[in-house]
């Protein structure tokens, strides 16, 4: 009886470690869908103007300046997610983007990601190539920029991230 309890006991202590295995896993790669989408919000807004509140007076600065801070995440369904995005500036409060594109954050739909530029969520896929064509010019478009930009002004996030990427050394 002692060995059945003892066998019982390792097979369960083995599930439970798989189980944890698969729920790290499955949190790192939510972690890198997130770092991908803070990537392609600032592809999206670097050629803007981010504006930020400090008392009564306003202040612009350019968004890759700025930290980045998820908002809110919203499960749409098991694999399809709503993320929205603020910027981070110590001692002023996000305002919004202007003088570029308005963007609140981005829909994840079956791994086809769209913009929300409004605060509205998009609840249909009306053209994904379409909508994968303008990130990938975006992108290509944002790392452009950034071979061109002094590294001492990019947020830290995002220094870390264009080295990752190998967009810039």
């Amino acid at each position: 009886m002692k060995k059945i309890i003892g066998f019982v006991s390792t097979i369960c202590l083995l599930w439970s470690c798989k189980n944890l295995e698969s729920a790290n896993s499955d949190n790192s790669n939510f972690e890198n869908r997130l770092d991908s989408l803070k990537w392609l919000y600032y592809s999206y807004t670097f050629d803007g103007v981010a504006l930020f509140h400090k008392d009564t007076s306003h202040y612009n600065f350019n968004p890759t300046e700025c930290g980045i801070k998820v908002e809110k995440i919203d499960k749409v369904s098991i694999d399809s997610f709503a993320v929205s995005f603020s910027l981070v500036r110590e001692g002023y409060k996000f305002s919004h983007i202007y003088d570029g594109i308005p963007l609140f954050g981005f829909t994840n739909f079956k791994n086809v990601v769209q913009p929300i530029i409004s605060e509205i969520i998009p609840h249909t896929l009306k053209d994904s190539l379409a909508d994968r064509q303008y990130n990938r010019s975006r992108d290509s478009l944002f790392a452009i920029f950034l071979k061109q930009e002094n590294p001492d002004r990019l947020s830290e996030w995002l220094l870390k991230e264009a080295k990752r990427r190998n967009v810039i050394r």
